[in-house]
């Protein structure tokens, strides 16, 4: 007859059999404890009066195994512990199959309530309660678990009594082996950080990357990114079959060179598979454009341009591009070359140039395509911005002269001329078969006629009736910048100039006057030689309508007679001669033509005695006297006097200015000073061709300071002597000095040293004399300083003071 363990064994080998046991798609299995005697699926969980061991080697044929702790003492209820497996998240266990054991005491008969089994989260699915086993191995026999829906399955022994279980000997206990749990994962893996082209489905060009992370609760098998259907990049991980969650979480990156492409929409897959073999796949469009575009088109306003307000350029797609177009340009306005990146950006775009100085500009653009690839041509256009107007001149081929009116001899040929600023616009015609306003041009107006316009920069008209002209010109250069007209009148005359000479006045005798026919006089010149021949004198006029005038420089001619005439040229260039007064007598004058004065001069000394020449102390102002009369001895009374000096060869300057008095007499005062040559003059007047006295002179005697240190010394000693020479006016590198001393015996001075004494240039000297040949007795010797004359110091001859030092031998 057959046991129970018999009887439950054959029942479980049948349930078994109804258990598939490979593994399905969405699910993966786990290996426990086969044949590489590994467990990472199930870990100890519960209370320590369970003994738990997740080692395969538990028992040598068993496995794992969880039994009650032994010992003395009772279990509380509901005491528990296991072996537990939980599902990664996202994931979920289906069921377990393997070898195993199980038995407990609840139900048998036996003392204790102790169950074994295995358990999800709702209860034992094998053994244990309601039915428990009794089958204790080994041999182990197959078992399988299967309809399980959890998040975990435990190898469960359990104090099912509620007063407790004995803990004397093993009461319950479970094993398993060569185990498989059945995982199943039906969420397909989640695909994140798409970077580079799986990222975006914008053109691209030259080597762009791709790549992508992806997670699953299984972990990642295998990655993979594919370029039109052909694996780039392929990524197999490495997995654990005895973890419950194989795989770590993946992702692939690659990088295509989209320059072995052609160009066009290519597709890029990124595809994820998860441990249960759940796929996921991301497509995006690479859209490959690798051409360079051709030149970009700029359009402007034309070669030259006036305007004042900032100038925009238009910006033209160039003829050729890639399939991505043109995203924008990079342009300069300085012609300098365009970069390889955009700063106008669109496939037409428009550049603003301004505010921009006067002259050429040079644009440059460069066409950047959709995908960044620059153009390896580029478009340029120069645009001249000219805000100058030109300058207009006018030119009389006779020679015209410039006053209120130009005045010319016989038909007048008027030149017209426009000049523009150098690198500017230019005066170049319009081309012939374009308007005259198409380019540059010049236009005049003459008279009431009506405006004439000639191309270019240069026009030429005559006029041959005599008479007044008005010419208004302007010029208009290339940029259409017009100059401000201008007006120009001129007469066409060929009648000679006469007049007559006009007597002198006794206010201004030395003034010749002609009246002359001409109201525009250009140029009038007196000419004058003695009677009898000679050659002319010529003296430059004055000109006034219809009245010419001179100086007769009588104050440099001789005295005698001249005769004069006016040399007269109109504004038309005509010229004549007026020779003859208006009385009809012959053009002679006599010279001088004013009176000639006497001036006398003197210096005068502090007696009133008047020299001219005198010695005055250092210090000292000196007087200048004199007196005025005139041809016929009479006292000439406010008449201007200059005294003017002069120092050391130097420049005359003025030293005092003075009038003449009632009785024709002068009196000046002059500040002290060195020694200067002096001279007085009577200035002349419009009736009067003054005097001068010349030949005064002061002379101011040079002073100079001494002293000695000690005037008392032993002989072979030394005097020490100091000074300063006073007045100034002194070289800058000083000047000699000479030291004398005086010899009773000639009763004169004489000097004692003359070789290396000098003063600086503040006039400070100093001197040493050493006493040798002062025996028996004392003596006493007197000192001074002598100024020589000199041509760079402008005082006369003078000497110090004398000090005395008295030597003992």
């Amino acid at each position: 007859m057959l046991t129970r363990i018999q009887l439950f064994g054959l029942a479980l080998l049948g349930s078994l059999l109804l258990f598939v046991p490979a593994a399905r798609a969405g699910s993966y299995e786990v290996r426990v404890c086969d044949g590489a005697g590994v467990n990472r699926a199930f870990h100890p969980a519960g209370s320590g009066q369970v003994f738990a061991d997740p080692s395969c080697s538990a028992d040598w044929s068993l496995g794992l195994k969880v039994r009650n702790a032994v010992g003395a003492g009772t279990a509380s209820a509901f005491t528990w512990g296991a072996l537990e497996a939980e599902a990664a998240p996202g994931t979920l266990i289906t069921g377990v199959r393997g070898l195993g054991t199980a038995f407990g005491t609840q139900g048998t008969g036996l003392t204790g309530g102790w169950e074994a089994g295995i358990s999800d989260a709702s209860g034992f699915r094998w053994c244990g309660l309601p039915s428990g086993c009794q089958w204790a191995g080994p041999p182990a026999l197959p078992l399988a678990v299967g309809g399980l829906a959890t998040d975990r399955v435990r190898l469960l022994v359990i104090c099912s009594s509620g007063g407790g279980c004995p803990t004397g000997s093993v009461r319950a206990a479970v094993t398993l082996r060569d185990a498989a749990i059945e995982v199943n994962d039906s969420a397909p893996p989640a695909l994140g950080s798409l970077h580079g082209a799986l990222g975006s489905s914008g053109w691209a060009s030259g080597t762009v990357s791709a790549a992508f992370s992806a997670s699953d609760g299984s972990g990642i098998r295998r990655s993979r990114i594919s370029l039109d259907g052909t694996p780039i990049a392929d990524i197999q991980n490495g997995c654990d079959e005895c973890s419950m969650r194989p795989c770590p979480d993946g992702g692939a990156q690659a990088t295509v060179d989209t320059r072995r492409l052609p160009d066009g929409t290519h597709q890029l897959t990124a595809a994820s598979w998860d441990a249960a073999g759940n796929v996921s796949e991301h497509t995006e469009q690479l859209k490959v454009d690798n051409s360079s575009p051709g030149a970009a088109r700029i359009e402007g306003p034309g070669a030259w341009t006036n305007a004042s307000a900032p100038v925009t350029l238009a910006i033209k797609p160039p003829a050729t591009t890639g399939p991505s177009g043109v995203s924008g340009y990079a342009v300069t306005m300085d012609g300098s070359e365009p970069g390889l990146a955009a700063s106008a950006h669109g496939a037409e775009a428009q550049v603003t140039m301004g505010p921009v100085g006067e002259g050429i500009h040079v644009v440059r653009a460069r066409a950047i395509g959709g995908t960044g690839v620059a153009s390896r041509e580029e478009g340029r256009i120069e645009v001249g911005v000219d805000r100058s107007a030109p300058a207009v001149a006018v030119d009389l081929s006779t020679g015209a002269a410039s006053g209120r009116e130009d005045w010319v001899r016989g038909p007048a040929t008027v030149t017209v001329s426009g000049a523009d600023q150098p690198g500017l616009s230019g005066m170049s015609p319009a081309p012939a078969d374009r308007p005259v306003e198409s380019g540059a041009y010049v236009e005049y107006q003459a008279d009431s006629e009506p405006a004439v316009r000639v191309r270019g920069g240069s026009a030429a008209f005559s006029f041959s009736r005599d008479g007044i002209h008005a010419v208004s010109v302007r010029a208009v250069d290339a940029a259409g910048n017009a100059s401000a007209a201008r007006t120009v009148s001129f007469r066409v005359d060929s009648r000679i100039p006469a007049g007559t000479l006009e007597h002198p006045s006794r206010d201004d005798p030395r003034r010749l006057r002609a009246t002359v026919d001409e109201g525009c006089v250009a140029s009038a010149t007196l000419e004058m030689r003695p009677v009898g021949g000679g050659g002319w004198e010529k003296i430059d006029g004055r000109v006034a309508p219809g009245a010419v005038s001179a100086l007769v420089p009588d104050d440099r001619l001789p005295g005698g007679r001249y005769e004069a005439r006016f040399r007269v040229t109109d504004c038309a260039g005509n010229e004549g001669l007026v020779t003859a007064f208006s009385d009809g007598s012959a053009g002679v004058v006599t010279l001088p033509m004013r009176m000639r004065p006497k001036l006398s001069a003197a210096l005068a000394d502090s007696r009133g005695r008047e020299s001219q020449r005198l010695t005055l102390p250092m210090g000292t102002a000196v007087e200048v006297v004199g007196r005025l009369v005139n041809a016929d001895g009479e006292p000439m009374e406010g008449e201007e006097i200059e005294v003017r000096e002069r120092i050391s060869g130097g420049a005359w300057r003025v030293a005092a200015r003075t009038k003449t008095s009632p009785s024709g007499r002068l009196s000046a005062k002059l500040a002290a000073g060195p020694s200067r040559e002096l001279e007085v003059a009577a200035l002349d007047t419009q009736t009067s061709t003054g005097d001068a006295v010349s030949g005064l002179r002061v002379d101011v005697p040079g002073r100079v300071t001494i002293r000695v240190r000690r005037h008392r010394l032993r002989n072979g000693q030394s005097a020490r002597f100091s000074g300063r020479v006073l007045g100034g006016y002194l070289p800058s590198r000083g000047r000699e000095l000479e030291l004398q001393g005086f010899n009773p015996r000639r009763g004169r001075w004489q000097p004692v040293m003359t070789e290396g004494l000098r003063c600086d240039r503040r006039g400070r000297w100093k001197a040493r004399y050493r006493f040798s040949a002062t025996t028996g007795g004392s003596v006493t010797y007197r000192f001074r300083v002598r100024l020589a004359p000199r041509p760079d110091h402008p005082y006369a001859e003078g000497h110090s003071r004398a000090v005395a030092v008295r030597v003992t031998g």
